[in-house]
């Protein structure tokens, strides 16, 4: 079977992104790159358990607005498209057959020359399906009220990046939308398949 070399995926938060590329990963026995892994913009606005929520992801939600989080989210990825690519690059030079790369900061938009051979799969949903896996993710209902000005803060931001992704984006045919949780395997076997027919 002939596959393109690199399987990427992309989506705002809390769609399963990593979920589903560990799973093509293992599928395809290809390695997979998190671009979370790379240089970590302020992430999630949460902590379960006892763990205390880093001052820096505090003062980034509680100082600033959903625009000018997504602003700021944005800006990062665009920074860090040069370490995207090295890492695609790198991972290639070592496993010729192919890679799984995702994260947010795989933006449809991005000029990259790993893009042009890979196989995209945007993942979107709508805003009350993005809310429904944050909420239950965050244990939003167990939050005191400040996490939760903080959590939603990020929700909008969640659902404002998915805005302004597809927005820019080129071609539809990428995107894999989600509309209810759907077990990995059969989005495992739907993104190989559109790989497989777009090869």
């Amino acid at each position: 079977m002939t596959w393109p070399r690199v399987i990427a995926i992309s989506g705002t938060s809390n769609l399963g992104k990593t979920t589903l590329a560990s799973a093509v990963a293992t599928t395809l026995s290809w390695p997979q790159i998190s671009t979370d892994t790379l240089a970590r913009h302020p992430g999630r606005p949460w902590t379960l358990a006892d763990a205390e929520l880093p001052s820096h992801v505090v003062a980034h939600y509680d100082q600033n607005l959903p625009t000018s989080l997504t602003d700021q989210q944005l800006d990062h990825f665009h920074r860090i498209e040069p370490l995207v690519t090295d890492a695609v690059t790198r991972a290639l030079e070592a496993h010729p057959d192919g890679v799984v790369v995702e994260g947010s900061a795989v933006l449809p938009s991005a000029r990259a020359a790993w893009m042009a051979e890979a196989h995209l799969t945007l993942l979107v949903g709508s805003a009350g399906f993005i809310w429904d896996r944050i909420r239950h993710e965050s244990g939003y209902a167990t939050q005191p009220v400040s996490a939760r000005k903080r959590i939603e803060r990020f929700r909008d931001r969640s659902v404002l990046y998915q805005e302004r992704v597809l927005a820019d984006l080129e071609d539809d045919s990428c995107i894999l939308e989600l509309t209810k949780d759907v077990p990995v395997a059969d989005l495992v076997k739907l993104v190989l398949a559109r790989a497989r027919s777009r090869r």
